[in-house]
């Protein structure tokens, strides 16, 4: 019998990327360290890995991602005052609430506002406010498919609300923020920590933080490939 013994670590992966295809990637490194397949990553790997799971409804793997949008208001007038359609929006999403992170521009809703979320959250957010029949639901759908179309696809033509502009946030920008506020809580920081089993049985219970530990409850759906190594508490997480 041989014994591999693995030196405990903790690997920075700076910020969680905001682009689609950087995004997806991450969550496929993640999801295939629980799996212990990194081997099946590909260049173009990712888009299909994650439909997958998404098709599946195995959706803890995509809590290893940030989606961060910045809605202002735009060049036509808008049928509600950003405050307005800000306060509607807390009132939404309800007990979806704990799943986003909302901040207002400046402090003031009315200059504007940031919601950020995990690819988890925005989809089964969007599936809350579809069931609901929402306004939220076509005005969000919309502005994710314009930035991640590959998991939101493009269904709705024209936005919903043509008074506000929606932007992506990139990983730069919500780094500034958080040098303007330490407080802010836009960026997720990714890191990928080599432990032992005990530890991954304590940390993945705070929900405070994403983790996908190297013996994931999901590999018990498969058949242990022959001569793959045992999973060896490797924790990737935001």
């Amino acid at each position: 019998m041989m014994i591999q013994f693995v030196k405990t670590g903790v690997q920075p992966h700076g910020v969680a990327p905001s682009a689609e295809a950087d995004a997806l990637q991450l969550v496929e490194i993640c999801g295939r360290t629980a799996y212990k397949s990194e081997d099946k990553i590909t260049r173009d790997s990712a888009r299909s890995f994650v439909l997958m799971l998404k098709k599946h409804g195995h959706l803890s793997v995509l809590e290893h991602s940030n989606i961060v949008l910045k809605v202002q208001r735009g060049s036509l007038q808008p049928s509600s005052s950003p405050t307005e359609f800000y306060d509607s929006l807390l009132k939404g999403l309800a007990s979806r609430s704990a799943f986003h992170r909302l901040r207002p521009l400046n402090g003031v809703p009315d200059a504007g506002f940031l919601m950020a979320g995990s690819l988890r959250s925005w989809v089964e957010t969007l599936n809350c406010w579809k069931n609901d029949c929402s306004v939220h639901y076509p005005f969000f759908l919309y502005h994710l498919g314009r930035f991640f179309p590959l998991v939101f696809g493009t269904g709705v033509s024209g936005s919903p609300e043509p008074g506000f502009d929606v932007s992506l946030v990139g990983a730069e920008e919500q780094t500034a923020y958080l040098r303007k506020d330490p407080a802010c809580d836009l960026p997720l920081f990714v890191f990928k920590f080599t432990c032992d089993r005990g530890i991954t049985h304590e940390v993945v219970r705070h929900r405070g933080l994403f983790v996908h530990p190297g013996k994931h409850p999901l590999r018990q759906l498969q058949e242990p490939r022959h001569g793959a190594h045992p999973p060896r508490g490797t924790l990737p997480l935001l």
